[in-house]
């Protein structure tokens, strides 16, 4: 199915309100009937998520988890433990029963189309059915859940993984589905085990380099061979179905985004880790794990948080990029650029210079210390004057960018300054303001933890902006916009205040 036609079909489970019967002949039963077992488990996968989502919001509204402190006591962790693990078993008989039931039509509805059965679904469907439960209602920490569900998809699609880590009693269930997910070409497990080697690569703090080597070599394979679809979905791409749902909220009313991000893994980007803390407390001379109630109450392995720009694995790996589209956009709009050499856009030249950096190149960038940042910063405002540095602040100001976004990034070499990282646009504009040279533009990117991607539209047009010397924004944002893609601008909402620089996400559109 292409991707529009999953994310409308996305769009319907999620949203309409009918009885599972009917969503299940409406909408999966012709997913059997077409043959399409990828389309079929990967909805499976977000119709059980968003019941379980539902389960656990009503617990979260119930229980005022909400209105619990990031920081909370030990001791109240501790005394909301039994509660927890008695709503937890409850929504784990409710979950269960609910997949046994789609097993059940699923399994009716192929007797009734076919003259055999396909074999090693319905194993496929138990496992995953299973786990999702299992780590959704399992007290634990967020990372463990998390790996719950990653371990059980690495099972799913590497045998010699499932025999040195399952059960022998289980072993040929999960051979089974194997089989099944090899033969019909059922991508899912193959992004859960994408998104958790990205996640653990990110997060050099918890793995040596080593491991890190073969998780890379992992995401390369499964990145050159990924879907659009999931594509879109792990950079975290605002996804709008064909028939806009609006969602009215006072006067106003918003179109709603299919928020895959609720129901499978995507990548999140925030300036700070979400603060809701574990730990362990003394329990009879034993260490017992004491989790926030807000830990429990969150769909696992679904909003990731990843340390480092994804943009540096995917510029890595995914060299399948859409050329031939961008150029044939780009050469509609090329001559209506104000004061621009029209020349300067020959698409063929850009095409020329991109390099996709190797494996070790890329291990390397992303063990650069945030300490480089600081030092590039340092060299860049110290030679240049301060004449440079007014007229800096002066366009930052013009495109939408507070003053203090310019004051956070003049101060962050220094030791007592409050230090934020500056987020991908906001470097970009001031690297245009400040009209520096390519190179010195990706050194600073690189030591941010961003990198100016060729696998995506907007960053091939920026970098072939800075690698001819074009440092007007507004000529930038011109062509961006015309072209459907986010312009590069601040949202400063009055003098004084801190803006709400444009989102990450930005960067992915």
């Amino acid at each position: 199915m292409e991707p529009q036609g999953i994310i409308d079909l996305a769009d319907k489970i999620i949203y309409e309100k009918c009885t599972d019967w009917i969503c299940f002949n409406s909408y999966f039963s012709k997913l059997l009937v077409s043959d399409d077992y990828d389309t079929f488990i990967f909805m499976f996968v977000i119709w059980t998520n968003k019941f379980i989502e539902n389960e656990l919001n009503i617990v979260c509204k119930k229980k005022k988890y909400l209105e619990l402190p990031e920081k909370l006591d030990l001791s109240i962790m501790a005394e909301k433990m039994p509660e927890i693990k008695r709503w937890q078993k409850k929504i784990k008989e409710k979950v269960q029963n609910k997949t046994n039931w789609f097993i059940n039509i699923t399994e009716k509805t192929l007797e009734d189309n076919r003259q055999k059965k396909v074999l090693g679904m319905i194993e496929c469907i138990q496992i995953i059915g299973r786990n999702l439960t299992h780590a959704a209602t399992l007290y634990n920490e967020k990372f463990e859940r998390d790996w719950d569900v990653f371990s059980t998809m690495m099972c799913l699609q590497y045998p010699d993984y499932a025999k040195a880590h399952i059960n022998k009693k289980f072993q040929d269930e999960y051979l089974a589905a194997n089989a099944f997910i090899t033969k019909y070409n059922v991508f899912i497990p193959r992004y859960y085990v994408l998104c958790m080697d990205i996640y653990k690569t990110a997060d050099g703090r918890r793995h040596n380099q080593d491991e890190n080597r073969h998780n890379y070599a992992r995401i390369a394979e499964i990145l050159a061979e990924i879907p659009k679809i999931y594509r879109l979905i792990l950079l975290g791409n605002s996804l709008e179905p064909t028939k806009k749902r609006l969602d009215k909220q006072g006067c106003i009313s918003f179109i709603l985004n299919v928020p895959f991000d609720k129901f499978i893994p995507t990548f999140v980007k925030v300036k700070k880790s979400y603060g809701y803390y574990d730990n362990y407390i003394l329990n009879d001379g034993e260490q017992t794990l004491v989790c926030h109630p807000m830990h429990e109450v969150m769909v696992p392995c679904t909003k990731l948080y990843a340390r480092t720009d994804i943009d540096l694995y995917v510029e890595s790996a995914y060299i399948k990029t859409e050329f031939e589209q961008i150029k044939q956009q780009l050469g509609v709009y090329e001559d209506g650029i104000a004061s621009t050499d029209a020349k300067k856009y020959a698409y063929e030249n850009i095409i020329k210079e991109i390099n996709i950096p190797d494996r070790e190149t890329l291990l390397e960038k992303l063990g650069n210390p945030s300490s480089k940042l600081i030092e590039l910063l340092n060299t860049i405002f110290k030679d240049r004057g301060d004449k440079a540095k007014k007229e800096t602040r002066r366009k930052l100001v013009q495109n939408g960018f507070s003053r203090k976004t310019f004051y956070d990034l003049y101060n962050f070499y220094k030791s007592e300054h409050n230090k934020i990282r500056p987020e991908k646009d906001t470097i970009i504009a001031f690297a245009f303001c400040m009209e520096l040279r390519l190179d010195d533009v990706i050194n600073l990117l690189i030591s941010a933890g961003y990198v100016l991607s060729p696998a995506m539209e907007r960053d091939i047009i920026i970098k072939h902006f800075l690698m001819n010397e074009c440092y007007s924004l507004e000529d930038l944002n011109i062509l961006l916009e015309r072209v459907g893609l986010t312009a590069i601008k601040g949202k400063s909402k009055g003098k004084g205040k801190e803006c709400n620089l444009s989102s990450d996400k930005s960067a992915f559109s």
